[in-house]
C-alpha cells in the first residue's frame, strides 16, 4: 500500500510526522503494518527554483540556441538554451549552479559558443517527472518568482510503502493509515465531510437490484447500496486528483472512473461506476461468475469493450443497494 505524505495531511496533522519521520514509521511497523520503503520526492530539487524569462535572444554564434537573461527573485543570470517554446514572461524551472538533478546530472557554471551560462532551464524529462516533453517546462503564471519548484510539481512530498497484511485490511486505505498514525501521534482523525444534494425520484424507481446468493451460501452478500445520477459529463479529472491518483501509481482515466478510485483509495471501498443506458432492462443482478460464461464475456469485453471504457464511456453513476432492494436514495 503506498501512502502518500501530502494525501495523508488532508486527514491529520503531519508536521510531526515530518519532524521525526523515522520514529514514527518505526512505531507504524511494531503496530503490525511493516513499513517496506521510503523515498522522498523532494531529493534532486534542493536547487531547482522558479525563474522568470526577462528577454530572449538569439545566439551569437549558434542558430539553434537562445541568450536568455531570467530573474530569480535576487538577481538576473545569463542562461543559454537550446528550448524553443518560451517567451519573455514565461515561469520556469531554473537549475542553479550546483543542483544535482533527479536523473544524475550536475549543473555547473559553463560556456556555450563561447557565451557564460549560469544555470538550467528544465524539461519535465530533466527533472524526471515526464518521459517526454517538448520544451523546457512552462509553469502557471501565478507560480512564485524564487520559490522552490518542487511544490509546482508535485515533488515536495515523502512516499512510503506498507506491507498490509491479510488480517490488516482495514489498513488498506488513507483513512485507515492515518488512525493508525493518529493513534501513534495523539491525535484524532479529521474525516471528510460529505455534502449531498437530493432530488426526484427514488433509486427504487429507476433502478431494481436482486442478490442471487447462491443457496449454499446465502448470506455470501448481504448488501449492495449504490446511488443514480443525472447530468454527469464525462471529461478529465482536475488537476489535482490526477496528482493524486498518480502519486499512487494509479493512471487517471476520467472523472467518474478516477471519483472511484479516488474513494477506493481514501476509504478502502471498491466502487463502480455503470452507463445507466446500457443496464439492461434496469436491473442490477448481484451474483456469483459462471465459469463457461465468464471465459468467453472477457474475450469479448478485452476486444470490443475495454478500450471504450478507458477511453471514457458514458458511465453516469456507482450503484448500491441495500437488502437486496434498491434504497431511499434519491436521483441527484
Amino acid at each position: 500500500m503506498k501512502i502518500s505524505l501530502s494525501w495523508l495531511s488532508d486527514y491529520l496533522d503531519v508536521a510531526p510526522l515530518r519532524k521525526d519521520l523515522k520514529r514514527v514509521l518505526e512505531a507504524l511497523t511494531m503496530r503490525g503494518l511493516e513499513v517496506e520503503a521510503v523515498e522522498d520526492l523532494s531529493k534532486g530539487f534542493e536547487k531547482v527554483i522558479v525563474a522568470q524569462i526577462e528577454s530572449r535572444e538569439p545566439h551569437p554564434d549558434a542558430d539553434r540556441l537562445s541568450v536568455c537573461r531570467v530573474n530569480t527573485g535576487k538577481e538576473n543570470l545569463q542562461i543559454v538554451c537550446g528550448a524553443k517554446n518560451m517567451k519573455p514572461g514565461d515561469k520556469v524551472a531554473l537549475s542553479q549552479i550546483g543542483a544535482l538533478l533527479p536523473n544524475g546530472l550536475k549543473i555547473e557554471k559553463g560556456k556555450i559558443r563561447g557565451v557564460e551560462s549560469f544555470g538550467m532551464l528544465c524539461s519535465e524529462v530533466e527533472l524526471g517527472i515526464a518521459d517526454k516533453s517538448e520544451g523546457i517546462l512552462i509553469l502557471p503564471q501565478d507560480a512564485q518568482v524564487g520559490e522552490p519548484l518542487a511544490p509546482y510539481v508535485g515533488r515536495d512530498d515523502v512516499m512510503f510503502e506498507i506491507n498490509v497484511t491479510p488480517n490488516r485490511g482495514d489498513a488498506l486505505s488513507f483513512i485507515g493509515v492515518a488512525r493508525e498514525l493518529a493513534a501513534i501521534l495523539g491525535q484524532k482523525v479529521k474525516y471528510p465531510e460529505a455534502k449531498l444534494s437530493e432530488s426526484g425520484d427514488a433509486v427504487a424507481a429507476k433502478v431494481k437490484v436482486r442478490l442471487e446468493n447462491p443457496t449454499s451460501a446465502p448470506d455470501l452478500c448481504l448488501q449492495y447500496h449504490g446511488r443514480y445520477i443525472e447530468g454527469v459529463k464525462i471529461g478529465p479529472s482536475p488537476e489535482w486528483l490526477q496528482k493524486r491518483l498518480k502519486s499512487v501509481g494509479l493512471r487517471p482515466i476520467n472523472n467518474v472512473v478516477d471519483a472511484t478510485n479516488f474513494v477506493l483509495m481514501e476509504w478502502g471501498t471498491p466502487l463502480h461506476a455503470f452507463d445507466y443506458a446500457r443496464v439492461k432492462g434496469g436491473e442490477i443482478r448481484v451474483r456469483l461468475a459462471h465459469a463457461d460464461r465468464g471465459r468467453s464475456r472477457d474475450r469479448r469485453c478485452r476486444k470490443s469493450r475495454g478500450a471504450r471504457r478507458r477511453d471514457g464511456g458514458r458511465e453516469l453513476g456507482s450503484f448500491r443497494s441495500h437488502d437486496g432492494a434498491a434504497s431511499g436514495d434519491r436521483a441527484v
